[in-house]
């Protein structure tokens, strides 16, 4: 299922929680353009991106926040054949919408549910296991899952932009990599085993999967094996070689992990 409407991307220069809807649209092969928040100003271009190294990381978002649904980046604005401008925010709903739209979340209702809730398991809702625990309820199996995303945040990327010192990142890093991720690690690749590895065709949710095992192997080029997680390395290892993937992120458009100039 395709369609011919035109895309754009409202983000920052860098990679960030818009990555995976550029690696969707990118394995579609449906062109996009987008807008990049630079010191509170918007430069609208084309794919395929300029030469980024005088952009700087946004120093005065808040003036922008009204412009946007939420106050948040991305923002994805689709602009249909009549003419119709629909404009989605939050990134898992942009990821989620185009994923219907161009048919990457599944063939039956069964499928499209399992690719929800696979997606889903990236980023648990800790609360519930905070709370669990301050009431006693130590038998409750999500008090023991890993909030992923959260995680990573927490110990990786905020440590990054609020300048810790090196120590105290490597010791964060060092947490984060021999006492979460292993534990993330073993619940992925049962289920996606008992899946058949990465299933017959590829989804929203493997697409989610490549990026993140590509964010944690650019941190530690080890964290990930074929013998530690097999299915997610094949998962991985296959899209990693896809025509389309692998040109984009071996050109110039592939935005940096993080901010230049920070």
């Amino acid at each position: 299922m395709t369609n011919s409407a035109k895309y754009e991307i409202l983000y920052f220069p860098f990679q960030g929680r818009a990555e995976p809807i550029r690696i969707l649209l990118r394995f579609l092969g449906v062109a996009y353009t987008e807008r990049v928040a630079v010191n509170n100003l918007l430069f609208t271009y084309p794919i395929p991106i300029p030469p980024t190294n005088h952009l700087r990381f946004v120093k005065s978002w808040p003036a922008d926040k009204p412009t946007t649904p939420f106050g948040q980046l991305p923002v994805l604005t689709e602009t249909l054949d009549d003419g119709t401008t629909i404009t989605v925010a939050q990134s898992r709903t942009i990821l989620r919408h185009l994923a219907r739209v161009h048919g990457l979340d599944g063939e039956t209702e069964l499928e499209k549910t399992l690719c929800d809730q696979y997606n889903e398991c990236w980023g648990t809702y800790p609360i519930i296991g905070s709370l669990a625990i301050a009431l006693g309820i130590r038998n409750l199996h999500i008090v023991d899952t890993v909030d992923f995303e959260t995680e990573f945040l927490k110990h990786i990327v905020r440590p990054f932009h609020e300048k810790r010192s090196e120590s105290e990142r490597a010791e964060l890093k060092s947490t984060f990599f021999t006492t979460i991720l292993p534990r993330f690690l073993e619940t992925q690749d049962k289920h996606l085993k008992k899946n058949g590895d990465n299933g017959h065709y590829t989804t929203y949710t493997d697409l989610y999967a490549f990026f993140w095992v590509g964010r944690v192997l650019f941190e530690d080029a080890t964290a990930i094996t074929p013998s530690t997680a097999p299915a997610l390395w094949k998962l991985y290892e296959t899209h990693k070689e896809h025509p389309r993937i692998k040109a984009y992120q071996e050109s110039s458009e592939h935005l940096p992990v993080y901010p230049r100039g920070v």
